[in-house]
């Protein structure tokens, strides 16, 4: 069985801080690359934990960024910063 690699373009970002809606975290996120969609799970009626969320960006490189960036320096100030993002990786099998 052969797998191909997808370059996805979504990061999942852990533990959010109740306060952050989704123009915060746009505007914390967009110095690495245009926005495409932001899914909170505060706003998601079936999410059982409500403190993460996914980011949609216009490329790969720009979620790449991202998720290292998070990663490497954490998101936001003081206590109320956010250091786990993941990238996906989804596989196909053709």
């Amino acid at each position: 069985m052969k797998y191909n690699y997808l370059q996805v373009k979504t990061v999942f970002v852990d533990s959010l801080p109740p306060s952050w809606d989704e123009v915060y975290v746009r505007d914390l996120l967009k110095k690495y690359g245009e926005i495409e969609k932001i899914e909170l799970a505060k706003d998601m009626p079936a999410a059982r934990r409500k403190n993460y969320g996914f980011v949609t960006f216009s490329t790969h490189a720009a979620a790449v960024e991202c998720a290292d960036g998070i990663t490497s320096a954490g998101l936001g100030e003081g206590d109320k910063k956010v250091c786990l993002a993941f990238k996906f990786i989804v596989l196909c099998n053709r």
